[in-house]
Formats: structure tokens, C-alpha cells, sequence
């Protein structure tokens, strides 16, 4: 019995020792967030990022988001608005602490919380913060994020976010040195990237492609891939003007198959036809910002009830233009087309006056 109660005794303090290492280094964390020294701040970012505390990314967000303070005493409290909480437990205090400053940061310190946000990121459940982490990893570079990036590859099961860690590893390996024994890594890269295109991957391609230490079959493999992403930039360039020219020419069709009706019928020039559309548009945006207001579960749909209701205010409005202003002039083309010229001057003075000078944006379904 007593040696049982010895080995019992020996097992806990065993435990207990094995656990005081873990439990200091998360504690210096904290100290080192709150010393205010950028190496201490650098390196109690890294270890936080790699405790798999659930309090690490909350502390590393309030940081980014400069809610973190320190207290004389060392504390850290994360802080936003009235409320406080203590950032090593999460816990809110009663009474906010006397002297907190906020935790400043450089761009170095910046950057090595982006590096450790983005490789939480890369084990969130989420899938969208994985895709969040690495497009942020895609745009760094970064060869210490190499084994966290394969890690998350050797885990990942979503389609996209896997085909993104594999763009973020490529680039990350062509953003590297050149050396002889990566050539397979970095030509798997440079097809990697090809397949990608967009402006991001073309840029990495054309240092590679450009790189007078790089080998000469990843070189040629870059060049034959800027080659290839110039030649479907333009085409998308082409497609893209296109499109636009035909929406906007479709806008003008419309004017002015409206301006030819409206003269060949009422023999009326109506100068103001551009702000009849301007109404539209702010009577549009005025019906959403009523729906978020007062039933923002309306929110999506908003647009199929501000159309309808955008038709109808404009029509109100012609009809008021009509009877209180065109059916005066009718037969005199000059003189209707000074009046609603006016007009139209006036109706953007008076939506400058309610809404002010800036562009205001509608929100898209």
C-alpha cells in the first residue's frame, strides 16, 4: 500500500514538473507582449501562435486590432469600449485597471503577427479562415512558413483551400534563392503558378524569369509561363471591354431610344433625363437603408423591392414635370429644352444639398 501511494506520489510530481515548462513559457508569452521590447514582442508572438491555446487568437487579433493594453503591473486586458477583459483568462474584470497603455507595434512586430495570425489561420475549422490564411501566405513569401504550410497540405480536405496552399507553397519555394537541388520543387512551382495566372503570379514568374541565377529550365518554364499569362490577360482584357461597352452602350440605347419617343409623340426635348435616372438610383438606395433599418432580414432581397419602387418615384416625378412644367411648352422645342435643362441643374443641386457631394454605394444582391 505504501508503495503504491509512493509511485501515486512520484507520478504527480513527475506531472506536475512536465507541466511547469509549458505553463512558464505561456506565462513569458504574455510577459513579452506586455514588456514592450520588439525581440520579446516578436518572440511571444511565435510561441502564443504555437501554444493551441483557444486564448492565444484572441490576444494576437486584439493586438492587430490595437485593443491590447498593459498594465504597470505587467497585466494585458483587452479592451473595447466600456468592456475589459483580462487576456490571459478571458475573464471580464469589474474594475478597469489604473495606468493601462496601449501594447505598440512596429512594422516588424506587424509583420510577425501577420506571419503567426496567418499560421492559426491555416488550422482553423473554418474553411473560409484557411483560405483567408493562405492568401495571406500566397503574398508573403515567407520560407519559415514552409513546414506550417506543408502540415496544413498533409490535413487539408477542402478542394479550394488545398489548391491555394499549394499556390501559397509555390510561391513561397519561387520567392526562395535558387539552389541545384530544388529544380523539381521550383519547375512544379512555376506550373503551379502558370495554371493560377492573374497579376500576382505573373509578377513571381517574371523575377524568376528574369533571375540570372536561376537555372535554365526553370527559367525558360517562367518565361513560357508569363508568356502564357500575358496572352490570357489580354484576352480577358478584351472580353472585359466588351462587356462593358455593350452595358454601357445599353444604358445610352435605352436614353435615347426614351429621349426619340418621348420627342416623336410629345414633340417635347427632355434635358433632364439623366437625373430621372439619378432619382432611381437614390430612391433605390434609400429603400435598402430603410429595409436594413427596420428589417434587416430583408436585407438580401432588398433590390426586388427598391425597383419597382424607383419605377414608380421616377414616374411620380415625370408626371410633376409634366403638369408643372412641359404641357406650358409644348410645340416650342428651345424653350422646353432650356426649361428642363434648369430643371435637371436644380434636381442635382437639391441631391447634393440632401445627400451630400460623394458617391454613395448601393449594395448588390
Amino acid at each position: 500500500m505504501l508503495k503504491a501511494r509512493s509511485a501515486c506520489l512520484v507520478a504527480v510530481l513527475w506531472l506536475g514538473a512536465a507541466a511547469l515548462p509549458g505553463a512558464s513559457a505561456h506565462a513569458d508569452a504574455f510577459s513579452g507582449l506586455s514588456g514592450g521590447r520588439p525581440d520579446e514582442m516578436v518572440a511571444a508572438i511565435s510561441t502564443l501562435a504555437g501554444s493551441g491555446d483557444p486564448q492565444a487568437a484572441t490576444v494576437l487579433h486584439a493586438l492587430g486590432e490595437r485593443h491590447l493594453f498593459a498594465a504597470p503591473d505587467g497585466g494585458l486586458y483587452i479592451r473595447q469600449g466600456d468592456a475589459c477583459v483580462d487576456a490571459r483568462t478571458g475573464q471580464p474584470v469589474a474594475t478597469v485597471p489604473e495606468g493601462l497603455k496601449p501594447v505598440r507595434l512596429n512594422n516588424r512586430i506587424r509583420t510577425a503577427l501577420a506571419g503567426a495570425q496567418a499560421e492559426m489561420g491555416l488550422l482553423a475549422p473554418q474553411a473560409n479562415l484557411r483560405l483567408k490564411a493562405a492568401d495571406m501566405l500566397y503574398t508573403r513569401h515567407d520560407a519559415a512558413m514552409l513546414p506550417a504550410l506543408e502540415h496544413a497540405l498533409s490535413v487539408e480536405k477542402d478542394s479550394p483551400v488545398r489548391m491555394r496552399l499549394m499556390q501559397a507553397r509555390a510561391a513561397t519555394i519561387l520567392g526562395q534563392p535558387p539552389a541545384q537541388d530544388m529544380q523539381g520543387q521550383r519547375l512544379e512551382a512555376v506550373r503551379l503558378l502558370a495554371a493560377a495566372g492573374g497579376l500576382e503570379a505573373r509578377g513571381i514568374l517574371a523575377g524568376v524569369a528574369r533571375s540570372d541565377t536561376e537555372v535554365l529550365p526553370v527559367r525558360h518554364a517562367a518565361q513560357a509561363a508569363v508568356s502564357s499569362i500575358d496572352w490570357r490577360l489580354r484576352a480577358w482584357s478584351v472580353a472585359q471591354n466588351a462587356f462593358y461597352g455593350l452595358s454601357y452602350g445599353s444604358v445610352l440605347l435605352l436614353a435615347a431610344t426614351g429621349l426619340a419617343i418621348t420627342f416623336g409623340v410629345m414633340g417635347v426635348i427632355n434635358m433632364a433625363h439623366g437625373e430621372m435616372m439619378m432619382i432611381g438610383a437614390y430612391v433605390t438606395w434609400m429603400v435598402q437603408q430603410g429595409i436594413r433599418a427596420t428589417i434587416p432580414a430583408l436585407e438580401p432581397v432588398a433590390i426586388l423591392v427598391a425597383i419597382p419602387v424607383a419605377f414608380m418615384v421616377c414616374g411620380g416625378v415625370g408626371v410633376l414635370i409634366e403638369r408643372g412644367l412641359i404641357r406650358f411648352l409644348y410645340g416650342r422645342p428651345l424653350e422646353t429644352l432650356l426649361a428642363t435643362w434648369g430643371l435637371s441643374l436644380i434636381l442635382q443641386q437639391a441631391v447634393r444639398s440632401i445627400f451630400g457631394p460623394t458617391n454613395i454605394a448601393v449594395q448588390t444582391p
